[in-house]
């Protein structure tokens, strides 16, 4: 028989390791055709918001008129912009 001791050895405590911060999203470059749907949505918005603040400080505007007016343009600049070569 033996008389030997069997010590286990010593258990290290796991170190977590240093979080890693995930790489940043890279960025998306936007071409000249989202710009002007930007800019078009946005003149839609400062258009509704002009017709609004006149029609509401007493003044008669046909509202009709303006919508029908506002979508002439903006279908113009659509179908112009997607007529127009690419220079993405």
């Amino acid at each position: 028989m033996s008389t030997q001791s069997t010590t286990p050895a010593p258990v290290q405590a796991a170190v977590p390791a240093a979080p890693q911060r995930p790489a940043p999203a890279p960025r998306v470059k936007l071409g000249w055709r989202s710009r002007i749907t930007t800019l078009l949505w946005g003149l839609l918005v400062l258009a509704i918001g002009g017709a609004a603040v006149i029609e509401l400080n007493g003044q008669n505007i046909d509202m009709e008129v303006v919508f029908i007016g506002a979508l002439i343009v903006m279908g113009t600049w659509l179908v112009i912009s997607a007529l127009l070569p690419r220079r993405d």
